[in-house]
């Protein structure tokens, strides 16, 4: 009689067998999170400010990102411009890049006027900047590419904004409730998509919106872009 192996138990060597292949080098690549730390800086106003500096790990080496975060601003009571660097620079003369503002990293900054935030910046996370009743202006750089759900939510002394031409994701809410943007400007020749969320609570109908020259009619039929009272090229 012949003996025929479980088929079950064809399946686990199988299964075994897989597990001890090397894994291909784009996969043992891969960066993992290996831990953060809090790093303190000074900016070029000479301002503390805080950065939660992120470890990758890697097969080549170790990647190091920052990002602006939550224990910025001195409990609140920053007062003026608020620059924030595309790099930082460690005791040791590592120069590391910011990556973005993290979730909640300046919300509720109730005297921030105005924010400066430099080339390399990629992202400004959830919440980002929420609730900052008194910010009138905010230069974003052409680096960025991501802006969170509800992260300028309740600004409502923001009065205009110039969104970048590498800018391809804005999350639901993101302007939420900034009922006194006046202008808004955007450098696509083909609109984003934003749905009808992002501009939630702004009286769009008396906004002026500024499109590159050709576009007008795209933006005229895009959802949450056709809300604009104006649409005007430049």
């Amino acid at each position: 009689m012949t003996y025929q192996p479980n088929p079950h138990f064809r399946l686990l060597c199988f299964a075994i067998i897989q597990l001890l292949i090397p894994l291909p080098k784009a996969f043992s690549q891969t960066p993992t999170l290996a831990g953060y730390e809090l790093y303190k800086t000074t900016d070029k106003a000479s301002t503390a400010m805080w950065f939660q500096v992120m470890m990758f790990s890697t097969d080549s080496g170790e990647i190091q990102k920052a990002y602006f975060c939550k224990e910025n601003i001195l409990a609140k009571s920053y007062k003026g411009l608020l620059h924030i660097p595309g790099s930082i620079k460690t005791e040791f003369g590592a120069v590391i890049p910011v990556e973005g503002v993290i979730m909640g990293g300046c919300s509720d900054c109730d005297e921030l006027d105005s924010v400066y935030i430099e080339y390399g910046i990629k992202n400004i996370i959830h919440e980002a900047f929420s609730g900052c009743i008194n910010l009138r202006g905010i230069r974003l750089p052409p680096s960025l590419e991501y802006i969170g759900m509800k992260a300028f939510e309740g600004c409502t002394s923001l009065r205009w904004i110039e969104l970048p031409h590498h800018l391809h994701t804005i999350q639901a809410e993101a302007f939420a409730d900034c009922c006194n943007i006046r202008y808004c400007k955007v450098n696509w020749h083909k609109p984003i998509d934003i749905g009808s969320s992002v501009f939630k609570g702004c009286q769009l109908s008396g906004c002026t919106l500024v499109v590159p020259r050709g576009t007008r009619r795209l933006y005229e039929q895009a959802e949450g872009w056709k809300d604009f009272g104006h649409i005007i090229e430049e």
